[in-house]
C-alpha cells in the first residue's frame, strides 16, 4: 500500500496540472473571444427606460429625520440599477451635495447607519447586481462567468446612476462625489473612468480600505483544491 501511495499522489498532481492547463487555455480563448475587460466597460452604459420608486419612508438616523427611498433604474440593456437614497426631512432650500457610495459587498443599505452626522447632504447607496454568496460561501468555478459579467456591468451602472442623480431637482451637480469603501474601492476606478467618459467633468472620488484586486478575491474564495490550482485558476 505504501508503494502505491506516492504513485497515486503523483497521478493526482498530474491530473490537476492537466486540468489547470486546460482551464487556463479555455480562459485565454474566452479572453480572445470577448476581448479585454477594459474594452467592454464603455459598452456597459445605456439609457434609462423606466424609473421605479419601490418605497419611500420617513425615518430617523442618528437623531436626524431622513427620507429613505429605494429606487430602481431599468436600463435599455435590460438590467436594473438599484439605489437607496437618503435625504434630509424636511429638505432644506437649495441644492444638496450628493455622495454616491459603493460600500462593502454585504453592507448595502446598512451603509447609512455608518454615517454618524448625515447633515444637509444627499446619499445614494449603490446596490451590487449579484449575491454576496458568490464570494463569502466559496464560489464554484462555474459561477465565475456570472461574477465576471456582474463586475463588468458595475461601471456602466454607476455611470447611469450619476446621469440620473444629476437630473434630480435637489442635486447640486457641482458637488457630487463617488466614494468607494472596502469592496467598493476595488470597483470605483473603473466606474470613475466610464462615468468620466459619459458625464464630464470627472467626479471627485474617494477610495478606502480596498487593498485587493479581483484576482486576489478569486484566489481566496474559489472552492477549488489544492491551493496551487486555485491560485492558477484565479488568473
Amino acid at each position: 500500500m505504501s508503494d502505491r501511495s506516492p504513485k497515486r499522489t503523483l497521478a493526482r498532481r498530474a491530473g490537476g496540472a492537466i486540468l489547470a492547463a486546460l482551464l487556463l487555455l479555455a480562459g485565454w480563448g474566452a479572453y480572445q473571444t470577448f476581448g479585454p475587460p477594459v474594452a467592454l466597460l464603455s459598452a456597459a452604459t445605456s439609457h434609462i427606460r423606466d424609473v421605479d420608486v419601490r418605497s419611500e419612508d420617513s425615518t430617523v438616523i442618528h437623531g436626524e429625520p431622513r427620507t429613505v427611498s429605494h429606487v430602481d433604474l431599468v436600463r435599455s440593456l435590460g438590467d436594473t440599477v438599484r439605489l437607496v437614497l437618503s435625504l434630509p426631512n424636511p429638505r432644506p432650500e437649495g441644492a444638496l451635495p450628493v455622495l454616491l457610495i459603493l460600500g462593502g459587498l454585504e453592507v448595502g443599505e446598512q451603509t447609512l447607519e455608518f454615517i454618524a452626522r448625515p447633515g444637509p447632504h444627499a446619499y445614494a447607496i449603490y446596490q451590487y447586481p449579484y449575491s454576496p454568496e458568490y464570494w463569502y460561501q466559496h464560489a464554484k468555478v462555474t459561477q465565475v462567468p456570472v461574477i465576471r459579467e456582474a463586475i463588468l456591468s458595475v461601471p456602466g451602472q454607476v455611470a447611469t446612476a450619476v446621469q440620473w442623480l444629476r437630473t434630480r431637482p435637489w442635486a447640486d451637480t457641482a458637488r457630487m462625489s463617488l466614494l468607494g469603501y472596502s469592496f467598493g474601492a476595488i470597483l470605483v476606478p473603473a466606474a470613475h473612468r466610464v462615468t468620466s467618459e459619459v458625464e464630464p467633468p470627472s467626479l471627485p472620488a474617494v477610495l478606502a480600505y480596498g487593498g485587493a484586486d479581483i484576482r486576489t478575491l478569486m484566489d481566496h474564495n474559489l472552492r477549488v483544491r489544492p491551493a496551487w490550482l486555485r491560485s492558477a485558476l484565479a488568473h
